[in-house]
């Protein structure tokens, strides 16, 4: 996720939407406040910790453990009802896959929720088929390593999501090289 921390806290609605228009998802402040599934994305919270005033830190844990406030339940489907590909686990020599996964393990999807995020960049603009119930993003940005992909969509008016991971290994085995004989003179 791809996030702004307001230097100093001083923000406005107009911070607010540049940082939006350029990309971010989220918006970081230093109104000290607990995060919760209800925070809103502009606006949340975070801590300045001194050094020499350790109290704010004991004060900050000691609200987020006693705060009652959750957000609405996610249900979440396993990823081996996805037949996702690449599939969980498994590695891949190409850096730029598409990447799809099958949702109907959700139920009956409201098309215009179906949102894909894949780790290094953020939410991509992913098509849904809803005749096949299948998502797909073609990667356009060489990934690397290890990449995890969450999946979201409403069913029911209820949230639903599932992830998976699957591995990039760049350039893979390079292939053989055959000897020839050297020629008899």
């Amino acid at each position: 996720m791809n996030c702004f921390a307001v230097p100093y806290g001083f923000y406005n609605q107009h911070i607010k939407d540049v940082a939006k228009g350029v990309g971010y998802e989220a918006v970081f402040t230093v109104y000290g406040q607990p995060i919760t599934f209800r925070s809103t994305i502009d606006s949340l919270g975070r801590y300045l910790i001194e050094g020499n005033k350790p109290k704010v830190f004991v004060d900050a844990i000691s609200m987020i453990a006693t705060s009652s406030a959750g957000g609405a339940p996610v249900a979440e489907v396993g990823s081996s009802n996805l037949a996702s590909k690449p599939a969980d686990g498994e590695t891949t020599r190409n850096p730029l896959p598409l990447i799809s996964a099958n949702l109907s393990a959700f139920g009956a999807i409201d098309p215009g929720s179906v949102t894909m995020r894949v780790s290094g960049l953020g939410v991509v603009p992913a098509s849904f088929d809803p005749k096949t119930n299948t998502v797909s993003y073609q990667v356009t940005k060489k990934l690397r390593d290890k990449c995890s992909v969450i999946v979201e969509a409403k069913s029911g008016g209820k949230k639903v999501e599932a992830h998976w991971t699957f591995a990039v290994e760049e350039g893979g085995v390079s292939p053989a090289v055959s000897a020839s004989p050297t020629p008899k003179k």
